[in-house]
């Protein structure tokens, strides 16, 4: 399983599919390394929607999450 942290196409250049072209190549390099699946916590505003909603194979849900450390983190 892979994990995406965050995508991020400046508003100047949105609808130009970079995001697209990243996401295939994502995609590529999971299956060149075996990996069958990948999640990244999205942005849940309409553009967004819009743009994860058209993904073909994939779903989408709203899961609530909180996390806590319980002792404090190295840098």
């Amino acid at each position: 399983m892979a994990y995406v942290d965050w995508v991020y196409v400046r508003k100047a250049y949105r609808h130009r599919g970079i995001a697209r072209m990243l996401f295939a190549e994502l995609e590529k390099d999971c299956a060149r390394n075996g990996i069958d699946q990948y999640y990244l916590i999205r942005a849940t505003n309409e553009e967004a929607a819009r743009f994860y909603g058209n993904f073909q194979g994939a779903e989408m849900q709203d899961v609530p999450l909180l996390r806590k450390y319980l002792k404090a983190q190295e840098p």
